[in-house]
């Protein structure tokens, strides 16, 4: 999900439990909404899945603090798990949630 003109200039983990990605982004790269919180919910929510001690992510761009990557996605803060917010309809995990049962006319 990232792109190829972004790359991870550093990572580390505080002893509180907080994960910083320092991201190398291009000047002139841009992308929409979807992309950019598509960007930003892989790097958070692979590191929390993958990173012991790990509760939370702040994400850095060229080694400083970011409002966001692309205008769309507030870095302002350490953020946690992202994936309920990008979820298609059709994944798995959409696919696994409980669907309201139609009911007949006059019947509950």
């Amino acid at each position: 999900a990232v792109p190829e003109k972004m790359q991870l200039r550093n990572a580390f983990l505080l002893p509180e439990g907080q994960a910083v990605l320092d991201l190398a982004v291009d000047a002139g790269l841009a992308f929409g909404s979807d992309e950019e919180l598509t960007i930003v919910a892989s790097l958070v929510d692979t590191t929390l899945q993958n990173v012991a001690e790990t509760s939370r992510v702040r994400i850095l761009v060229n080694g400083e603090p970011a409002e966001t990557l692309g205008g769309h996605v507030d870095l302002t803060r350490p953020l946690l798990f992202i994936r309920s917010v990008i979820e298609p309809p059709g994944s798995e995990m959409a696919a696994a949630r409980p669907r309201p049962q139609p009911t007949r006319a006059g019947r509950p």
